[in-house]
């Protein structure tokens, strides 16, 4: 898909706007603001993997190994980058994630456990609201990443699978934009 706008950052807000108004959710301004920055900086794709090999996909235990072992200001930028890298190719790209064997709720969890990690060695509030509500931010970035199109017969289905099980708004959202519309706990639908 190619975006065609005069500026990424008011092209990227105004999709977060329109999914944060779709699924009900709020965010703090700072956290919209970071995400916006997360995904216009994220838009060339030479920074999804900053701080790996070029075009290497990141090993995220390492990553964290590597974390753990350094002196702190080198840890708390693996740790935003594992966070930032998840929240990303998790919420942006689901699908390919989905697609190379790694479980969604494995990326969840160490993009999650990395902002924890993170807010509690910079104590910087927008950390732990990233977070707290890691996994609503996922399907946040989806609707984002729907923006101008629509998603594909096999995500929808997954998506039916999911809010079956979960009943989350956020997933009710995603589904609402493809023109899914399932009655409340009527399993047929």
């Amino acid at each position: 898909m190619v975006v065609l706008a005069q500026n990424m950052q008011a092209y990227f807000q105004e999709a977060l706007s329109q999914a944060l108004s779709r699924s009900n959710s709020t965010l703090s301004q700072e956290a919209q603001a970071y995400l916006v920055h997360l995904l216009t900086d994220f838009a060339r794709s030479d920074r999804v993997y900053a701080g790996v090999n070029r075009g290497e996909e990141p090993v995220l235990v390492l990553l964290l190994e590597r974390a753990l072992e350094s002196p702190p200001a080198e840890a708390n930028r693996i740790f935003k980058q594992i966070g930032d890298s998840t929240l990303y190719l998790s919420g942006y790209f689901g699908e390919k994630t989905q697609a190379s064997g790694v479980s969604n709720s494995y990326y969840m969890a160490m993009g999650e456990d990395a902002y924890y990690r993170l807010a509690q060695n910079t104590r910087v509030a927008v950390y732990n609201e990233l977070s707290n509500r890691f996994e609503r931010l996922v399907f946040l970035l989806r609707q984002v990443s729907l923006h101008d199109r629509k998603a594909s017969p096999e995500e929808i289905l997954g998506w039916i699978e999911q809010y079956q099980q979960s009943k989350k708004p956020e997933l009710q959202a995603l589904l609402a934009i493809n023109g899914v519309f399932l009655k409340n706990d009527d399993p047929t639908c």
